[in-house]
């Protein structure tokens, strides 16, 4: 995904931001520790002094970064200034004025720049941002599995990376926003006979180490009462653990991240009948009423593992009370 530069987290640049991200380009903000050198492009308003001043530091650090530049209004100084740092374009932005052109700039200015799976000799690269929210969620999933479709990852091997991954998001919905929206992204990259996944957030986190911790005492023995006096793993986490080679946790107050291994190993699944829309049973109503049939002490007949970690899935919620 190409990735778009904004010096100040300004109102103007927010409005940008999220338009850009609709149009599918990741965006990010400078920060105190510099100029990331792994941006696309960056955009900088010259009539506001402390981003001219930001352009012009990154004109002097490399410049092969392409620039474009926004101006509240024409003025020759400005002018001046956009031709003096080799700017893509000047484009005025006013009131909204200028978005379409600034968009459209944008792309014919990184269509002719390398992108990351050029540079990866090989790999296969996904990367998106999504809403914290249900609608996000099962978005990200659904993009996810036409990413492995199309990069030919076995249906057996799809259904489970996707599953994974959506007890990983399904969490970032559920605990990382609380009291606000947000957003999470997912990069996922396949080389070979492995997929690499992660999911990021910037919500109010965790503490990762309590929560190893409760796993291993979670795992022991018990000694009459003693181990009920610790909060048992998140079961979203459990299954996201049972069905990854590998993954690790990262978490504070700044945010979360998820990382996730998956091996492309050679299986044998008879897979004349499956049905090739891979995440229709992360919420299908006969997952329901599977779960109504077991709460009620009814037999069912045999089901897909799918849909087994589906019903599984719902059967925690229930028992926790959500």
């Amino acid at each position: 995904m190409r990735q778009v530069g904004f010096f100040q987290r300004n109102q103007r640049n927010r409005v940008i931001a999220e338009v850009l991200q609709a149009c599918g380009y990741e965006t990010c903000f400078a920060s105190g520790e510099g100029v990331r050198k792994d941006i696309d492009l960056w955009i900088a308003c010259l009539s506001d002094p402390l981003e001219a001043a930001a352009a012009k530091r990154l004109r002097q650090g490399d410049e092969r970064i392409p620039l474009l530049a926004l101006s509240g209004g024409y003025t020759r100084e400005v002018d001046d200034l956009a031709e003096t740092l080799c700017a893509q374009k000047l484009i005025h932005f006013k009131n909204g004025e200028g978005l379409r052109e600034l968009v459209e700039e944008l792309d014919d200015v990184l269509r002719s720049k390398p992108t990351k799976d050029d540079s990866l000799k090989g790999r296969k690269c996904f990367e998106r941002t999504y809403e914290a929210n249900e609608t996000g969620t099962y978005t990200c999933a659904c993009d996810l599995a036409a990413f492995l479709m199309g990069t030919g990852v076995a249906h057996a091997h799809r259904i489970r990376i996707v599953s994974a991954v959506y007890e990983a998001i399904d969490n970032v919905g559920r605990h990382a926003y609380p009291d606000r929206a947000g957003t999470f992204a997912v990069e996922v990259e396949l080389e070979r006979t492995q997929v690499h996944i992660c999911v990021v957030d910037q919500g109010c986190g965790f503490d990762a180490t309590r929560m190893q911790l409760d796993s291993v005492v979670a795992a022991l023995p018990t000694r009459g009462n003693e181990r009920l006096a610790h909060p048992a793993p998140s079961g979203g986490l459990l299954r996201l653990a049972a069905l990854s080679e590998k993954h690790e946790v990262q978490s504070d107050r700044n945010g979360t991240r998820v990382e996730m291994t998956f091996e492309l190993t050679p299986v044998r699944f008879d897979e004349e009948f499956e049905d090739s829309t891979d995440v229709d049973f992360l919420d299908p109503p006969r997952s329901r009423e599977i779960v109504q049939s077991l709460e009620a002490g009814e037999e069912i007949g045999p089901i897909a593992p799918a849909m087994a970690l589906t019903v599984d899935r719902l059967l925690g919620k229930t028992q926790r009370g959500c």
